[in-house]
């Protein structure tokens, strides 16, 4: 029996996705002139421990717009990321862009208008 672990490593598609991503991160560093910043779209976000580790690995972030339904979790978001907000949160240089849609099905009805606006996301 293979333990659900193992699973990932034989699933195609996660070996494709890895393959593609590869590919693209060797194309990037041949050549720097067509790097940028990510604009993350970041959906069912919570309180940002998705931002936490694109940060850590880090991955340049130009934006991150922000989607949780939680009250409390768009809070403890902003202040833990947005500076200003009141949190002490230092200017890490990222466009944080919380509370314009509040819930996804706001996101989905808006998604046109929110990507011709804050994307192209990655």
């Amino acid at each position: 029996e293979i333990e659900p672990k193992c699973l990932r490593i034989l699933d195609e598609r996660s070996l494709q996705m890895h393959s593609d991503f590869t590919k693209h991160k060797k194309e990037c560093l041949q050549h720097p002139e067509n790097k940028r910043d990510a604009n993350v779209l970041d959906v069912f976000s919570g309180i940002g421990c998705g931002i936490v580790a694109l940060k850590r690995i880090g991955i340049s972030i130009d934006r991150v717009f922000h989607v949780d339904h939680h009250k409390a979790a768009r809070f403890v978001y902003s202040y833990n990321h947005v500076h200003g907000f009141g949190g002490g949160a230092p200017d890490d240089g990222i466009e944080h862009i919380c509370g314009l849609c509040t819930d996804f099905q706001e996101l989905k009805d808006n998604l046109k208008e929110v990507v011709k606006k804050y994307g192209p996301f990655d």
